[in-house]
């Protein structure tokens, strides 16, 4: 076994790290891990963890702090992301020390908890996360033969979707007692979908509190990304469909409460299924031993990115 080391990857080594996970098939760039882990709207910089084989970058593990709330108290939580290690050195503890490493440097950071979606689910629990919950895509189309064309065929269709007005960003905020959740302050939606190099808003219905946001793998597709009230998520999307439906030819929603049926959008197409993705859930410091909370999930294991 070589003698392999374990630490903080620099802003400067960004270039490594992308081209690690291109090696995966996993292509992101350095401008979007950037933004991802040192944006100036998040509540703190990114934890990024590297394994080394001497100069060489073998595997990853980051973490993405974002402010948090759980039992009327403030928290600050870390959203494990960018879990990668080359095939070569599987077998040698590799995924468990960078953990080990992160979760040190987390608590010196002051993180109450870390949580994820993994379809891997054995290495997290060895490491101590607790393994909760499904992940569901649910997709509504209004133009089912033209998102057939464009998903099966690659022909993309013309679209010419507008940016919603960065200025009439207001927190998607309603927290209620006892409720675990993040922070979504304007800081928070500015550093989701302003800043966020590959993802723009679409709609925010301000009565319920949702945010539809579009790019990525499928930019014809709208995407629900924040939920207040789920229980106006329909009259939601419905009006979302009025406002700029004709400029996508569906709607896209990953989730852990599916919720979309055939009277959501009366005359569309809907598809749902479960995905391979878990949720994943550690407490640390003085709030290791607590019950993991329910997580109510809305984009999931996309990162917002995809």
């Amino acid at each position: 076994m070589s003698d392999l080391i374990f630490r903080q990857i620099r802003r400067d080594e960004l270039g490594a790290f992308s081209a690690l996970h291109a090696q995966a098939g996993k292509v992101v760039s350095p401008a979007v891990l950037e933004w991802e882990y040192f944006d100036p709207d998040l509540t703190r910089e990114g934890i990024v963890v590297g394994a080394f084989d001497g100069d060489s970058l073998i595997g990853t593990q980051a973490y993405i702090p974002y402010r948090g709330r759980w039992q009327e108290r403030a928290i600050l939580t870390c959203k494990s992301e960018s879990t990668l290690l080359s095939p070569s050195y599987r077998g040698q503890k590799v995924f468990e020390r960078m953990y080990a490493l992160g979760f040190e440097l987390c608590g010196q950071a002051g993180v109450d908890c870390i949580w994820g979606f993994t379809s891997a689910v054995k290495p997290f629990t060895k490491v101590g996360f607790d393994v909760s919950g499904e992940l569901f895509q649910e997709i509504l189309s209004w133009s089912p033969i033209a998102l057939y064309r464009a998903v099966r065929r690659g022909v993309l269709p013309t679209l010419s979707p507008s940016n919603w007005d960065a200025s009439t960003l207001a927190p998607l905020e309603r927290p209620g007692p006892g409720i675990f959740g993040l922070q979504r302050d304007a800081r928070y939606v500015r550093h989701r979908y302003v800043n966020n190099p590959v993802r723009r808003i679409a709609f925010i219905d301000v009565e319920s509190g949702t945010l539809f946001s579009y790019g990525g793998r499928q930019p014809y597709l709208l995407r629900v990304s924040e939920v207040v009230d789920r229980g106006q998520l329909t009259a939601a999307v419905r009006r979302c469909k009025a406002r700029v439906g004709k400029q996508f030819l569906g709607l896209e929603r990953f989730t852990n409460h599916p919720a979309f049926g055939w009277a959501t959008l009366p005359g569309s197409v809907r598809y749902r299924r479960k995905t391979a993705m878990r949720i994943v859930f550690k407490w640390l410091g003085s709030l290791e031993g607590q019950p993991v909370p329910e997580l109510e999930v809305e984009e999931g294991y996309t990162e917002g990115i995809v």
